[in-house]
């Protein structure tokens, strides 16, 4: 059983925003997020190794995505995604 080094957290904000047009839809979804750990999944472990530097290890995570908007047009015959970041 592996046991993680620490905990890792994530928070995160989401909306969206739909209007209906005639046949079909379009909108736009916004996501704020922030993930925190003190390693990512690799081979090079913790940069300080001291148990009285382990706090120091805490930072943003490598796969962190702060913002994340996307635009979106869906009708009856066809969905597209207009822009994603």
């Amino acid at each position: 059983m592996m046991i993680p080094f620490e905990p890792a957290t994530y928070d995160s904000v989401q909306s969206r925003l739909t209007r209906r047009l005639g046949g079909g839809s379009m909108g736009v979804s916004f996501t704020f997020s922030k993930s925190i750990n003190y390693a990512d999944n690799s081979d090079s472990g913790p940069s300080w190794n001291g148990p009285s530097m382990y706090s120091r290890n805490k930072a943003q995570a490598g796969f962190n995505r702060p913002k994340n908007l996307q635009v979106y047009s869906c009708s009856p015959c066809r969905s597209a995604v207009i822009a994603a970041s």
